[in-house]
Formats: C-alpha cells, structure tokens, sequence
C-alpha cells in the first residue's frame, strides 16, 4: 500500500540538512537537491556573484589581478626556480572573494577571532566531485585545519552563498 505524504518544502528543508540514505533520496525525489539547499537570505541579494564583480568592490579588476600573479609567477620563476601552482592563486582569490563576503555595508570586514571560543563560523556549503561539505556549519572552539580559518564567513545565509555561487572558484582551489 502506497501512502502519499503532504511533505512540505519548508519542512523538508529542514529535515534535508540532517538526512542520511533512503530519506535523503525520497527528499531529493520529491523536490530535488537544488531546492531543499538553503539560498540567502534577501540581505545577501545584493551580494557579488562573480571573481570580477568582488575585484571592482576591492578597488581593482580581474584583469590586474590576472597580470599581477603572471607577473609573480614568472618572477618565482626565473628568480628563484620555483613552480606557482594554479590552486594557490584560486585560494588567492578565494581570500579576496571571502573579504568583500564578509564587508558589511558601512565597509567594515569580519574576520574570524582564532583565540574566541564563543564565536560562530561558517564554512561553506559546494559540490565539487570527489568533494562534498554537504551543509555549512559552525565551530566556537576549534576550526579544522581541512577548512581553513580564512575561508570561514560571519553567517550560514553567506557561507552557502559562497559555496553555491563561486563553484569556478573552488573548483579551481580543490584540483590538483
């Protein structure tokens, strides 16, 4: 006997995050993944959705970025015989993306305090083969080294943006 349920997506939500196997799949079945993820909250609207647009919040563009790490590239290079890997200049970028994240509006950045034990933050949620942080989560006394003090955000609403909106980016951090 088959019964229907009147699962809404709100609750459903709010079981996805904490769902293991056969539950999780009926939750994906029924609404899909992309709609039981969290998206930001109205506030975070606003936010920059691409590398470029954060360049232009921090007083450059993409294009100086780009010519500056050529430039340190080929520097290292032929100075010093040292090889810039590509997913140090991701995680560069990641830096610079996380900063103008966490800037609130009056141009004040958050950055996480390694010494409080009471402070909340955020590591955020992406999906990138082999990888999976399948949900944003929060720590007041320790921060995993796997997810880097520097890469946290002040709120969930802006870890999953984070996590959803610059997939390029972490992908290029993530590979070899």
């Amino acid at each position: 006997m088959k019964t229907e349920t009147n699962l809404t997506l709100e609750d459903a939500r709010k079981f996805y995050s904490t769902a293991t196997g056969d539950f999780k799949s009926y939750l994906i079945s029924k609404f899909t993944e992309d709609a039981l993820i969290p998206k930001p909250k109205k506030q975070e609207s606003s936010l920059p959705t691409t590398f470029a647009e954060c360049c232009l919040k921090l007083g450059t563009t993409e294009e100086s970025f780009n010519v500056m790490w050529t430039d340190v590239k080929r520097l290292l290079q032929e100075k010093y015989n040292v090889e810039l890997s590509e997913n140090t200049i991701a995680y560069e970028k990641l830096k610079m993306i996380c900063k103008v994240l966490n800037t609130d509006e009056n141009g004040c950045v958050w950055s996480p305090d390694p010494d409080s034990t009471t402070e909340q933050r955020w590591f955020p949620y992406f999906y990138f083969t082999p990888f999976r942080f399948g949900d944003s989560s929060y720590h007041y006394e320790n921060v995993w080294t796997s997810c880097g003090l520097c890469l946290c955000s002040k709120s969930k609403s802006v870890a999953n943006f984070f996590g959803t909106h610059f997939t390029k980016e972490w992908e290029e951090f993530l590979k070899k």
